[in-house]
């Protein structure tokens, strides 16, 4: 009887002990988290900000194809088009991306580009071709070419300096970017480098011609093509990857 006589108070005492404790804690205002204000690193336009703002940066031209030719870097400017043929874009939404069937083209007007520059595009081919650009510039500049199953970029319909990449068998939406820094041309597909090569080329302020091709002459080229950007500037892997997944 005198084991239990003892214990029982220091029973009680333990477990009035624990339920003071409880009842401080539950008085105990709770602590909110801090928010975390996160920015981008310094990539593509050398300091922090918004996903938004450094694919915007030195952005000169760029033709969403939303139903319309209007350049979304200078809303005073169109493509010059007659009638383009409005298709659903790579997301499926319709009249936001533009078909090429064969029959006319696209000129863009004159746009200003430096030593430095890229231009990035969606593209869908619908037919097959040996060797037919499908983005040329008149003067002297980066191409995009459809080579049978293949892609390719190249200073000019002459090929010079050409980079191609292996066969792509699907008729899939595809991103395709060139970037040149005034020495080295640089190929990318669905955000994967796919070769780099050295040129010797003058840009400047020039036209595009989009789905025919100078050589041969005057080919048309059967695909599709959105969110067409050219810059003043050499986008990096981190930009080519943002514009792959937007």
């Amino acid at each position: 009887m005198k084991k239990t006589i003892l214990f029982a108070p220091v029973a009680l005492l333990v477990f009035a002990s624990c339920t003071k404790d409880a009842l401080q804690q539950d008085n105990t205002a709770p602590v909110q988290p801090q928010a975390t204000v996160v920015n981008f690193p310094e990539i593509g336009i050398g300091g922090g900000g918004m996903i938004g703002d450094f694919l915007k940066s030195k952005l000169v031209a760029w033709y969403a194809f939303d139903h319309s030719t209007i350049d979304s870097a200078n809303t005073s400017s169109y493509l010059l088009a007659s009638s383009p043929v409005y298709v659903a874009d790579r997301k499926g939404k319709l009249n936001s991306a533009v078909s090429f069937t064969g029959q006319y083209n696209i000129m863009t007007p004159y746009i200003a580009l430096g030593s430095a520059m890229s231009i990035s595009v969606w593209m869908k081919r619908d037919s097959m071709y040996t060797d037919v650009p499908f983005i040329t510039p008149l003067k002297s500049g980066p191409s995009f070419w459809q080579t049978g199953y293949c892609f390719a970029t190249g200073i000019n319909v002459s090929k010079d300096g050409r980079i191609k990449t292996g066969g792509y068998v699907d008729e899939k939406w595809h991103h395709l970017v060139t970037t040149c820094d005034g020495s080295t041309m640089k190929f990318y597909v669905d955000g994967v480098l796919k070769g780099a090569t050295s040129y010797n080329a003058t840009m400047g302020t020039q036209q595009y011609q989009l789905g025919i091709a100078f050589f041969p002459q005057n080919n048309h080229w059967k695909g599709r093509l959105d969110d067409l950007r050219f810059y003043n500037r050499v986008l990096s892997q981190y930009d080519v990857t943002a514009l792959y997944n937007l």
